[in-house]
């Protein structure tokens, strides 16, 4: 795809302008790794703990949760609190 490569990892993720993000266990750096960000938007780095919280409960729902799993055991036990956390069902894991 012409002009892929380009495009910073918010846009290849299709994170859109105004969308509320959730990242789940991710990597301390991993924001600057997002690239130049379309808008501002609430961003939050999270640990998994802090799923079932209920401060987190109250800023949903999130357009994007994108969690970084060691595992499918570790993602399934995430799953159920994530998905309760979604405006729409759409969920990378990494």
């Amino acid at each position: 795809m012409p002009g892929y490569s380009s495009r910073s990892l918010a846009q290849k993720l299709g994170i859109k302008e105004g969308q509320k993000v959730l990242l789940v266990q991710a990597p301390s750096d991993y924001g600057k790794n997002l690239g130049p960000l379309p808008g501002v938007f609430p961003f939050r780095a999270d640990t998994a703990a802090r799923t079932r919280s209920k401060t987190l409960a109250k800023s949903a729902p999130f357009d994007f949760i994108q969690c970084f799993c060691r595992g499918s055991a570790e993602l399934e036990a995430l799953f159920p609190d994530l998905k309760g956390l979604l405006a729409w069902l759409s969920v990378w894991s990494t």
